[in-house]
């Protein structure tokens, strides 16, 4: 399982950290593709994703 940093620094190398901020606010696409991309990072759970994010844990992995 992943630390928090460790997470953090896994969903920069899918996600530039311009974008982290702006997921909530991106078209529903989008965000859907970005949140698929979380899926593919080994041992990161809905909830690090999720604090990491901001965004609601059951919107993480719904995709």
């Amino acid at each position: 399982m992943h630390g928090g940093i460790a997470a953090r620094a896994e969903i920069q190398k899918l996600v530039p950290l311009a974008e982290i901020v702006q997921i909530k606010s991106l078209p529903k696409a989008q965000r859907d593709k970005i949140r698929s991309k979380f899926k593919e990072i080994e041992g990161l759970t809905q909830r690090q994703a999720a604090r990491i994010l901001v965004i609601a844990q059951n919107l993480i992995f719904k995709v």
